[in-house]
């Protein structure tokens, strides 16, 4: 509450006070007097007006697109965000400082995301500033972290007012794959039973020639033909028949890792999002899976309109919201990073008033130990864990990582996540998945109709095919059983965007190479050695994995869509 200027003035009229009461100074003590009277009266009148700031202070946040309010954003575009303070309480403070805290997922663009000046009803605070979405997920807005101080300098109050608001930020859509080429290039007559027979409909083919009926439209008189035959003849266009394809896209911990926006998850949904995007257009129907480490997290069948499109982008930017697992991390590296989301979010439950540590606690002499007393007290508050959520906090390390990981993730927090365990192996090496999406496609192919399209885009290279076949076999038999209904499918592998592929050469690091440079080159040969054994492995059901960058894969897959329209 008191800054250094206002203890300094206080110690400095205490000291003067005892040397006029000493020396019996009748004018210095009425003086000292006088101004140790105004300064308790400053700091009581400060202490109401902070205390009635906090009661009454409303936050009114307001989400900008191009002058419009939206509640859903679009990933690589911009947002202009608006604040505005206003006390519900009379109540007149000189200066206010509000500094709004940005989402991590946003970066910011423009002007100031913080306001300075006098508060009141009559002068609100306003701030506003524009913020930038590189990738889907959701923009969390927690609040405004406000400083309020006197004119002269002497009294200091600092407090977070909460405002929660969260939004959806979709995935970007490609502009090149809304331009592939949609006409038909073939007019063959399918297999039975690969496809549809024709029938007349609204198609562009020519299906064939008849004689016209009273009642035909003008615009399908074939003009030529019925100057030949000296008699009316209409056409007949054949129906375009839609196709459906499922995505099955994996959201596992292994494609979570890395920063927000550049890791194998966010190539994923976009390259998924795009394709929903364009076959929406087309007006053919695609359905969406979510695959992760160990179940099946969203299963929607094939569906086309503007609903159905919603839905799947809806839940495509959930699921890039999701952090990896970091159950395994010591808890010495989680504390200090939710202390310090703590000390910025909650100021309120850390008050040494509220939350005391008692001097005689030799077991709380460690300072992280202090810390992890603190934080347990406002994990067992925030997270309503009862009475004794204390004490579970305080004994139990695993019950503390899970309320600790689970702040940090409802907050979107990054920590240290080590990628290996003590034994040297890959920690989200999981064969499980393998069996969730296994059981997904042959759902989806008890359930499908004519021939369809079976996408997976999915993380492949951290399966150690040695350590558990069945799970790979089990996969590899799905994948026959849909091809035994006529039913295609297409894997697509998330190559990382700085690595060469297989087909270009790759440059082994010189002798001088640092440590960093041989890391890299190792992880490339890794990656090489598991795609070729990928590659080996699904080419007995007769299925090639495909390292596709964003801006092929997705023209890639409408190509294959193109061809079973057809019938081939």
């Amino acid at each position: 509450m008191l800054t250094r200027r206002g203890w300094w003035l206080f110690m400095a009229d205490a000291l003067l006070l005892v040397v006029a009461l000493v020396f019996d100074s009748q004018p210095g003590a009425l003086v000292s007097f006088a101004l140790l009277f105004w300064f308790l009266a400053q700091w009581f009148l400060f202490r109401v007006r902070l205390q009635r700031l906090q009661q009454s202070l409303q936050v009114e946040r307001t989400l900008l697109r191009n002058g419009v309010p939206v509640d859903v954003a679009w990933a690589r575009n911009d947002l202009e965000v608006r604040v505005r303070l206003t006390p519900r309480l009379k109540v007149r403070l000189p200066y206010v400082l509000a500094v709004d805290r940005v989402p991590i997922l946003a970066r910011w663009k423009e002007n100031d995301p913080w306001a300075e000046g006098r508060l009141s009803q009559e002068s609100p605070l306003k701030i506003a500033y524009r913020v930038h979405c590189p990738s889907a997920g959701r923009l969390r807005f927690d609040g405004v972290k406000i400083q309020v101080a006197d004119l002269q300098g002497l009294f200091a109050g600092i407090f977070f007012a909460r405002n929660m608001k969260a939004i959806r930020v979709l995935p970007a859509v490609f502009a090149k794959a809304t331009s592939a080429n949609a006409r038909k290039s073939h007019n063959l007559i399918p297999l039975m039973g690969t496809h549809r027979h024709r029938r007349p409909g609204t198609g562009t083919e020519l299906l064939h020639l008849r004689e016209y009926v009273p009642g035909d439209p003008p615009r399908t008189i074939a003009w030529k033909s019925s100057a030949r035959r000296d008699r009316l003849m209409t056409k007949e266009l054949e129906s375009e028949v839609p196709v459906r394809c499922t995505l099955f896209v994996d959201v596992s911990s292994a494609t979570r890792v890395g920063p927000p926006g550049g890791n194998a998850l966010s190539r994923l949904i976009e390259i998924g999002a795009t394709l929903v995007h364009t076959a929406n257009e087309r007006r053919d129907l695609v359905g969406l899976g979510l695959i992760d480490d160990e179940r099946v997290r969203t299963l929607l069948p094939p569906a086309r309109g503007p609903r159905a499109r919603l839905d799947r982008l809806r839940s495509l930017a959930d699921a890039a919201d999701l952090p990896p697992a970091s159950d395994d991390v010591p808890l010495e590296t989680l504390v200090p990073y939710a202390m310090s989301l703590a000390q910025d979010l909650y100021p309120e439950l850390l008050d040494p008033e509220v939350n005391r540590i008692p001097f005689w606690s030799f077991r709380l002499r460690n300072p992280l130990r202090r810390w992890r007393k603190r934080l347990a007290s406002v994990l067992s508050v925030r997270h309503g864990l009862g009475p004794g959520g204390l004490s579970l906090l305080l004994d139990d390390d695993d019950a503390m990582r899970r309320q600790v990981v689970r702040f940090l993730g409802d907050h979107q927090v990054a920590c240290p996540i080590p990628l290996f365990d003590a034994n040297g192996r890959y920690r989200f090496r999981s064969s499980s998945k393998l069996e969730a999406l296994s059981a997904a496609i042959a759902r989806s192919v008890a359930l499908g109709k004519d021939n369809e399209l079976f996408v997976l885009l999915v993380d492949l290279f951290d399966v150690d095919l040695a350590q558990k076949p069945e799970a790979f076999e089990s996969l590899l038999r799905t994948i026959r059983m849909a091809h035994a209904r006529r039913h295609q499918v297409l894997v697509i592998l998330p190559w990382p965007p700085n690595v060469p592929t297989p087909r270009e050469a790759v440059r082994e690091p010189d002798f001088v190479a640092t440590l960093q440079e041989w890391l890299h080159h190792a992880s490339e040969v890794r990656l090489r050695q598991s795609y070729e054994r990928l590659r080996q492995a699904f080419a007995k059901v007769g299925v090639a994995p495909i390292l596709a960058p964003q801006d092929q894969a997705v023209p890639l897959i409408l190509y294959r869509m193109e061809r079973l329209r057809g019938g081939r």
